[in-house]
């Protein structure tokens, strides 16, 4: 899986990439690439994740027609090992909710449609200015994408200053014809010499003979 997310600002651009390995970040008016520690790299993940990791396990739970209706099966019987799962009613909505733990152990509560599968709201930790935060990821404007249904409007709150951004997707493609090295943490900008500087536009000195 590749990730590359770039952000247009008053003081330049701002990269953030992924390589399935590697997490790296140029800001601006940075020359040089910096690896992103795991923390940040799961926060890229979960703010670029139009999916999330258990609409398998939701779209599996929410075929009605395959359920039967004398299984008095405890939900959380269902669930992979770790997770928690359960039925909920918002209003009119009938949802499952999944809780699990991501890959630093960080708790995640996904809120998923039972009857499209489709995921709605995910609280997760955040990182703000070094130091976690709990975050919410709301996913909104559904669209067929191919064989895919995905969200094209993620807002993303911080539930403890409730600051909030909104990411709206104009375009997705699958299967792009894509470079592997448009992830890959690019090598340091070439330096210049001490006295680059000062000796840039002087004329080369004529070699000595003998």
């Amino acid at each position: 899986m590749g990730i590359r997310f770039e952000l247009e600002l008053r003081t330049g651009a701002t990269v953030q990439a992924f390589d399935g390995t590697t997490g790296w970040a140029v800001m601006p008016g940075a020359g040089d690439p910096v690896r992103l520690s795991p923390v940040q790299v799961r926060q890229l993940v979960q703010q670029t994740d139009p999916v999330g990791p258990l609409l398998r396990l939701a779209m599996r739970r929410s075929q009605p027609d395959q359920a039967d209706p004398n299984d008095q099966t405890d939900p959380n019987d269902q669930a992979e090992e770790g997770e928690q799962v359960e039925d909920v009613e918002l209003g009119t909505l009938q949802l499952v909710k999944i809780r699990f733990e991501d890959e630093l152990g960080e708790p995640v509560e996904c809120l998923v449609d039972k009857g499209s599968g489709l995921e709605l709201q995910r609280d997760w930790t955040g990182l703000v200015r070094g130091q976690p935060s709990p975050m919410r990821s709301i996913f909104r404007r559904y669209r067929q994408v191919g064989p895919l249904v995905l969200a094209h409007s993620v807002e993303v709150v911080n539930r403890a200053t409730a600051r909030v951004n909104v990411i709206d997707v104009e375009r997705i493609e699958l299967d792009p014809d894509l470079s592997d090295e448009r992830f890959a943490m690019p090598g340091p900008a070439a330096e210049s010499g001490p006295d680059a500087d000062e000796t840039a536009g002087e004329p080369e000195a004529a070699p000595s003979a003998g």
